[in-house]
């Protein structure tokens, strides 16, 4: 049988190491159980820090992905409580009331057959957090965790206002914090809520102002060689996860990844390149296929790709072959 361990001491964390099937721990309190989302926040990945370090998937307690009705006042902070579960790397519990649940926030978190699209590792706050407190102090809550790719680490960074003080935020996130997840070279910071990006430098940062218990999402991109980077399935919040995006690997002037999920589901992908890119192709075993260049965003079902020059922005739409996958090139 397996277990999942509730409300842990440290004692019981490392009482864990002798065990085997222990598939999951909670690592913070009840959900709207006394306390304000913020103190759980805090209290979530602070701990999470200690499960990372033990092997350990956290579990954040269930959550409502609806906002009000006629029984229940429902969660206004729903993206922040999905978005920090599907970041844990281990389960996401949803508690809605019967035909109430918010289908799109949802599938932010999964694929079309609910397999989670997760982390490498557990999101967990950096050892900034815990030189000040971002629930008894005017601080920010910033986590970080990643997906590795043979090409390099994605690394996905939130920041919560999580303060017990109800004022916004000013704060800056800079990438020289995120200790050993400190990007190697310079990266495209995609930023998930707005859909921009901005070129940073290995030492750059950014900075924000967040209104009480709001938050921001940032995904570093590896910057490949012939300047182009992949942001993933950005539906999603791991968006290089890799029950959904899998095995990055670049060469010469081309990228190339797998794109996974339910058989013939059609998948956005997208990045950025600084030059048109000058082929696209998917590769299933037995079968490669060139897609077809559109001038605007792409429409509909039909497979195809399409380059902004502006923006430098492309997008790659493919439909999932029948054994679950599909192989994505990306040549500029």
């Amino acid at each position: 049988m397996h277990l999942q361990w509730c409300m842990a001491t440290p004692a019981d964390f490392f009482e864990t190491v002798t065990l085997r099937n222990v598939a999951s721990i909670r690592t913070s309190g009840d959900y709207h159980y006394l306390f304000d989302n913020g103190l759980n926040w805090v209290w979530f990945l602070h701990t999470n820090a200690l499960a990372r370090a033990l092997g350990l998937n956290p579990f954040k307690d269930v959550f409502l992905s609806h906002g009000q009705t006629t029984l229940s006042a429902g969660e206004p902070y729903a993206e922040a409580e999905a978005l920090l579960a599907a970041l844990s790397a281990g389960p996401v519990g949803i508690g809605d009331q019967l035909g109430c649940s918010n289908r799109d926030l949802i599938m932010r978190t999964c694929r079309e057959d609910g397999l989670l699209v997760k982390p490498d590792v557990p999101l967990a706050a950096i050892d900034r957090c815990f030189c000040a407190n971002a629930f008894f102090e005017r601080a920010p809550l910033i986590g970080e965790t990643y997906s590795a790719h043979p090409s390099g680490r994605w690394v996905y960074v939130t920041t919560f206002n999580a303060s017990r003080i109800k004022e916004p935020l000013r704060c800056r996130v800079e990438l020289a914090d995120l200790g050993a997840m400190q990007p190697v070279g310079p990266v495209l910071a995609y930023d998930w809520r707005r859909r921009t990006w901005s070129r940073l430098e290995r030492d750059g940062g950014w900075d924000l102002e967040l209104p009480f218990q709001d938050w921001d999402c940032r995904v570093l991109c590896p910057l490949l060689p012939g300047d182009i980077a992949v942001f993933g399935d950005v539906t999603k919040y791991a968006t290089v996860g890799d029950r959904r995006i899998a095995h990055i690997t670049s060469s010469g002037d081309s990228v190339c990844f797998d794109v996974l999920g339910v058989p013939d589901t059609p998948v956005d992908v997208r990045g950025h390149s600084a030059r048109r890119p000058a082929t696209v192709t998917a590769a299933l075993p037995g079968e490669t296929r060139t897609l077809n260049a559109v001038n605007a965003e792409l429409s509909g079902g039909d497979e195809g790709w399409a380059w902004d020059a502006a923006s430098g922005a492309w997008v790659v739409r493919v439909r999932i072959g029948l054994v679950g996958h599909t192989q994505v090139r990306v040549s500029l």
